[in-house]
């Protein structure tokens, strides 16, 4: 009896899928491909998206591996992790640096900028005027004093 007391949770296999769809797409990969990045059956990442799938911490790792992201992006809402988007569209090629503007002062969000490629991290002001200092100071950098392979 206690057991139908209980608030039933949604089951988290077509919530899993649902995060994972988005950014395969985003990479344009079919679901073999992903599969195959992932190291894993040629069906899997069909039953995945459709929540067939009750899948191992292992596999959920091999999963983010192949889509380019952490894990945590695809178990749990990106909007509310910080410095993660799970659709967010990867680098390509840039000319010139790339540096992370951004209020985050988590060191996982400083790892994982500088992991995926970044040249620089600015933790922005809140203030206006301090922030259009730093940002004066900033291009000065990376126009005047850095030096850049040619």
């Amino acid at each position: 009896m206690a057991a139908d007391l209980k608030p039933r949770a949604k089951d988290p296999k077509p919530l899993f899928g649902a995060a994972v769809k988005p950014r395969r797409v985003l990479l344009e990969l079919s679901q073999e491909e992903l599969a195959w990045r992932a190291g894993l059956h040629r069906t899997y990442g069909s039953d995945v998206e459709r929540g067939a799938r009750n899948l191992s911490l292992e596999s959920i790792c091999k999963l983010a591996s192949a889509l380019e992201i952490p894990a945590v992006s695809l178990l749990s809402d990106s909007e509310n992790v910080p410095g993660h988007r799970a659709n967010s569209r990867p680098t390509q090629s840039i000319d010139g640096p790339v540096v992370m503007l951004t209020y985050s002062r988590e060191d996982r969000d400083v790892i994982e900028s500088y992991r995926v490629g970044v040249n620089g991290y600015v933790v922005k002001p809140v203030d206006f005027e301090k922030f259009s200092d730093a940002i004066t100071r900033l291009g000065s950098y990376w126009l005047q004093v850095n030096h850049s392979p040619a």
